[in-house]
């Protein structure tokens, strides 16, 4: 059944071409095909099976979980090389949304820690890790003086001591 091209009631009584990539039990893990068009991101073509009018092509960004009572019916069958191509591509899609989420929060972090004065050069480092991951290059940034421990005091002018009371 994996590989097969389906119509698909999805959760809002739509009714979708999709085809199965994964299932367990009564579940099935699906991605949505739609007709061929050279300018899409983040899609693989599947060429035109037997069963289909046009060259389709997977959307990886449209990949959702129905049950087998959803399947309307088979319209066509993909090879399995395909699927696990597919599969492949889903991952690294998902990794790297993923990764993106995270380098969020530590950029959150790192803002919260310079605020506070806390020590954040681990942060830094796992964010340069995650670029790195991401595929971004490396990013000369300007480092900041390093932590001391201790609020920082203008440098510029005279420092007002307040001693409370007037004498």
């Amino acid at each position: 059944m994996i590989g097969h091209i389906y119509l698909v009631k999805d959760a809002k009584q739509k009714i979708i071409p999709a085809v199965i990539l994964n299932m367990k039990e009564e579940t099935l893990i699906l991605a949505q095909i739609k007709s061929y068009s050279a300018d899409e991101d983040n899609t693989i073509q599947i060429g035109r099976p037997k069963g289909l009018k046009d060259s389709s092509v997977v959307m990886l960004y449209k990949v959702f979980k129905a049950k087998k009572s959803s399947l309307v019916k088979q319209l066509a069958e993909i090879p399995m090389k395909n699927v696990e191509e597919i599969m492949m591509k889903y991952e690294e899609l998902a990794e790297k949304d993923r990764l993106h989420k995270r380098l969020h929060q530590l950029k959150a972090e790192i803002l919260r820690a310079q605020c506070n004065n806390e020590d954040y050069t681990d942060k830094e480092n796992e964010v340069d890790q995650i670029l790195k991951k991401i595929g971004y290059q490396k990013v000369n940034r300007p480092r900041e003086k390093g932590f001391y421990n201790y609020r920082e005091v203008p440098t510029k002018g005279w420092i007002k001591v307040y001693h409370g009371g007037r004498n």
